[in-house]
């Protein structure tokens, strides 16, 4: 994937992955990564197992790539056995005709599960193993939220998830460390908090908890 298909496209339409995908050093963009990235063995897990994103429809690899690179510089291991495992599903949803999500982006973790649970169904008729699991379930903790954040042209109040760590534009206290503290204000329970009109709550941020306050808008 050293360069992305599709032709040029009016700036404002241009998905934003694709600058992020730009950015990364060239060793990491893919379609295989990890030959010709020195500290390869120390950035990633398992060695020196390689990521293949190779057949993977677009944006997948260049998402995929960026989250890997995230990991690496975020001082953890990038995620290359549950990277591998994902492109392994949906290589095997594409082959079956089965339907899954266009992007990471677009893909919870609710829908990750499903299709591991499918992959696992269809290929060795039994559950996914308590390992398989975890290792998945880590690609859509920090690194995808991170990716969200990057991709995001709005507010970061706007996101459904509020995490530091993943989103550089949220403001800390002076209290150090606390970027490791975020919340979900996506997973509000309360009918009158979620159904408020865009724009009518200004954020309060605390690092660790989420807090709102009216907005004197009124428009």
């Amino acid at each position: 994937m050293s360069e992305h298909p599709g032709g040029l496209h009016p700036a404002q339409s241009r998905d934003p992955i694709w600058a992020l995908w730009e950015g990364l050093p060239p060793a990491w963009r893919g379609p295989v990564i990890g030959e010709g990235i020195e500290n390869w063995a120390a950035v990633s897990e398992n060695d020196e197992r390689r990521l293949d994103l190779s057949g993977l429809p677009n944006p997948m690899p260049a998402e995929m790539a960026w989250m890997a690179h995230w990991q690496a510089g975020d001082g953890t291991r990038s995620s290359v056995l549950g990277l591998n495992q994902l492109a392994n599903i949906v290589r095997r949803a594409m082959r079956e005709n089965h339907p899954f999500p266009p992007s990471i982006r677009a893909m919870d973790w609710e829908m990750a599960s499903a299709l591991q649970g499918w992959f696992y169904a269809t290929r060795w008729g039994r559950l996914p193993p308590k390992g398989s699991r975890a290792r998945l379930r880590g690609v859509f903790r920090f690194a995808r939220l991170a990716l969200l954040a990057r991709c995001h042209d709005g507010p970061w109040w706007a996101l459904d998830d509020w995490h530091p760590r993943c989103d550089p534009r949220i403001p800390l206290s002076t209290r150090e460390p606390l970027r490791d503290y975020g919340c979900a204000p996506g997973e509000l329970q309360q009918p009158w908090l979620r159904t408020q009109p865009s724009g009518t709550w200004a954020p309060s941020w605390r690092p660790g908890r989420c807090a709102g306050r009216p907005s004197a808008r009124n428009d």
